[in-house]
């Protein structure tokens, strides 16, 4: 269990919005590793985990070249916001999963373990009721990232006796945090980034704006030549100076190995809803035409 900083709902409008505290369930991701990895033996072959390690570091990925454990296995944090009940429902519900990432079983969704789940509706603003999910997310990767149990508890606290029985043991493996996976809203939400596709600064990778005097970094332009390309962020620490609120730094980024590479976008929102969309827009109104 977690306790978290809520939002107390209140069906009366009229009435101040109040802040409560909430335990919602919660399995720590070291536990979840260990036990898929060594109970259920969903592991994968070591010259493939290797590879992996081996190729991100040539082709300078951030997180790959400050490894030097090529046998870590690389894990996955994702979350996703859905509705839930009947289609005229509007209620949401936030989930948070970790995936082995070079476990790929034909339905996708066997490769994601819940971590833990809470209703939208109890969300405080900004990130006050996320953080302390994600800060227990990276204290249990920290661990994950040694290859043990947990010899103290989260944010100094005591062990349980089940956790003390098992403290310093192995967990079959060492894992590092490879992908922090979401759609837009999730990265904005998670690493309080302002940037967005409706924001004048429309990408928090590079400074390409949509609107603004700076007509030259205009996302618009494409090609190698493009202006935007230029103020692509390479340096973690420049990243995080330039775009996140360094008075509320997000957890993730005291994740073991952590950099600026590891963030993935959604490949069905860029492309499928997005590029594709577009292009196959665009190639009907040139048939029209």
């Amino acid at each position: 269990m977690i306790k978290l900083p809520v939002k107390l709902v209140n069906d009366d409008p009229k009435q101040v919005e109040k802040q409560g505290y909430m335990d919602i369930p919660f399995l720590d991701p070291h536990d979840i590793l260990h036990y898929v990895h060594s109970e259920l033996q969903l592991t994968v072959e070591p010259e493939s985990v290797q590879s992996y390690w081996r190729r991100a570091a040539e082709t300078g990925v951030g997180w790959a070249t400050q490894q030097h454990n090529y046998d870590a296995i690389p894990v996955g944090i994702y979350a996703d916001e859905t509705k839930y009940g009947l289609h005229e429902s509007q209620e949401k519900i936030l989930a948070v999963f970790i995936n082995l990432v070079l476990f790929r079983p034909q339905n996708i969704r066997l490769s994601r373990f819940l971590v833990c789940t809470i209703r939208s509706k109890f969300l405080l603003p900004g990130t006050a009721t996320l953080n302390p999910i994600l800060q227990r997310v990276v204290w249990s990767m920290g661990w994950a990232s040694k290859g043990i149990f947990p010899t103290t508890g989260f944010m100094g606290g005591k062990l349980s006796a089940s956790q003390e029985n098992r403290a310093g043991q192995s967990l079959g493996a060492v894992f590092y945090v490879t992908e922090l996976r979401g759609d837009l809203a999730w990265h904005k939400l998670a690493l309080g980034i302002g940037d967005g596709w409706q924001s004048t600064c429309m990408c928090f990778f590079c400074e390409a704006t949509a609107t603004g005097r700076r007509k030259d970094l205009y996302f618009e332009h494409v090609g190698d030549a493009a202006p935007w390309r230029r103020t692509i962020f390479r340096d973690t620490l420049e990243w995080m100076t330039a775009k996140l609120d360094l008075n509320n730094l997000c957890p993730f980024v005291l994740l073991p190995n952590f950099s600026i590479d590891a963030i993935r976008t959604c490949s069905m929102h860029n492309v499928n809803l997005g590029l594709l969309f577009t292009a196959n827009g665009s190639s009907l109104l040139c048939g029209i035409k």
